[in-house]
Order: C-alpha cells, then sequence, then structure tokens
C-alpha cells in the first residue's frame, strides 16, 4: 500500500521511533512505526481487512469514510482511503473513546 500522511509529525513519527514515543509516550510511540510498517506491506485493502490483528473497522457519524486500526488499548491510528484503489491516508493518533 501507498501510504501518505495528513501532516509530516505523522510521517516524522512513523520514521523515527524516538519522536514517536516524545508524542505519545511509550506504549503508542513504540508501536504506531510498526503499524504503519503493518499498512506499507498490505498489498491491498483487502488484505488489512484480513489481518485481525489491526482490528480495522469503519467509524461512523461524523466521521462516515474515516477506519481506525488499533494500537494498542484505546488509541487508535484513522486513516481513510486514497483516490488510489491502493492508498491509504493517515489522518491521526488518537484516543476517540475519551
Amino acid at each position: 500500500m501507498l501510504v501518505m500522511f495528513r501532516t509530516r509529525q505523522l510521517e516524522r513519527c512513523a520514521l523515527n521511533r524516538t519522536e514517536a514515543i516524545k508524542k505519545w509516550g511509550r506504549d503508542v510511540g513504540s508501536r504506531y512505526p510498526d503499524r504503519i510498517a503493518e499498512l506499507l506491506a498490505a498489498p491491498s485493502w483487502e488484505a488489512l481487512e484480513a489481518l485481525q490483528s489491526l482490528g480495522l473497522h469503519p467509524l461512523a457519524g461524523d466521521r462516515q469514510g474515516q477506519h481506525a486500526i488499533r494500537i494498542t488499548g484505546k488509541w487508535r491510528i484513522i486513516l481513510e482511503r486514497g483516490d488510489a484503489p491502493e492508498q491509504i491516508i493517515i489522518l491521526n493518533v488518537e484516543d476517540y473513546h475519551r
């Protein structure tokens, strides 16, 4: 998959585990780059859906069209499909259950 990032900070954290840990703490920051690597390795959206460990699920309400994957606990990577079939856009990292 081709992974795009809404912000440069999301991209920097995907490439630099230390920066991700500074941003979100050890639990979330150490797993974020790993999840991005899993997204990059997937050949298609359907392959992501088949990876139960990601917990990929659609969001509802004002977030319709967006999806989330599990990082740890209640923390999720919020993403959406891009214009191309093999493109994903990372929108945010958050605990949206609060």
